[in-house]
């Protein structure tokens, strides 16, 4: 019987060693794309040309990101990206508040008012989030 509870015990750890090195196999390549565009912006033009886009930066250079901030040319302007995220935020933070208050004043209504049919609605609005 203790065979038995041991030899199920080493394959639940093999089991779980599988799923976790799979597991972290796949996080390693979903974010390989993010590593490689952090690391390659932060590199200097020639240490890329020279073929190094997986390798830690030999020195560390902001100066793609002011150009971009400050410099960058979007259309026939050379304004930077600094306006159009100002003005992302201007129009992106109010939306957020407006949406959260409404959606929290109708989940409110929603739980508390009793009508026939409620719980049909509450659950295609339950369905609709997913």
């Amino acid at each position: 019987m203790a065979t038995k509870a041991a030899s199920f015990r080493r394959q639940h750890r093999i089991g779980r060693a599988v799923i976790y090195g799979s597991l972290f196999f796949m996080a390693a390549f979903y974010l390989m794309p993010l590593w490689v565009m952090i690391t390659t912006s932060v590199k200097h033009l020639d240490e890329i040309y020279a073929g190094s886009f997986i390798g830690l930066p030999q020195q560390i250079s902001f100066d793609a990101w002011r150009t971009a901030w400050s410099e960058a040319c979007n259309g026939t302007a050379c304004k930077g990206l600094k306006p159009y995220f100002i003005n992302s935020l201007l129009l992106t933070i109010p939306a957020v508040i407006m949406s959260t208050g409404i959606g929290a004043i109708n989940g409110y209504v929603i739980t508390k008012w009793r009508f026939p049919g409620s719980n049909v609605i509450f659950g295609l609005l339950l369905f609709g989030c997913f």
